[in-house]
């Protein structure tokens, strides 16, 4: 069995690691309106408005209060995953 140390640093260095990139599947606000993974691509264009940049199956919104970016990925039409990334300054 490893060492407890050995345990912590491994958990740390994988918390930090989460902490400084992409967060997923995380709600954002859109007013006072909530975007969430089911939404369908009508729903989010309905609380959001059109998307900053599209592709196919990913709206991309680069206005959050927050200083982030809401990558809104589809699957059939509906939000399958919500990413979130710092915006660069």
């Amino acid at each position: 069995m490893g060492s407890p140390a050995g345990f912590w640093t491994a958990a740390l260095c994988a918390l930090m690691t989460v902490a400084a990139g992409t967060t997923h599947a995380m709600p954002f606000r859109c007013g006072t309106q909530l975007v969430s993974e089911g939404d369908t691509k009508y729903e989010v264009a309905e609380k959001c408005g059109e998307p900053d940049a599209a592709e196919i199956d990913k709206w991309i919104y680069d206005e959050s209060p927050a200083g982030m970016i809401n990558i809104v990925h589809f699957v059939n039409d509906e939000v399958s995953m919500i990413e979130q990334e710092p915006q660069s300054q």
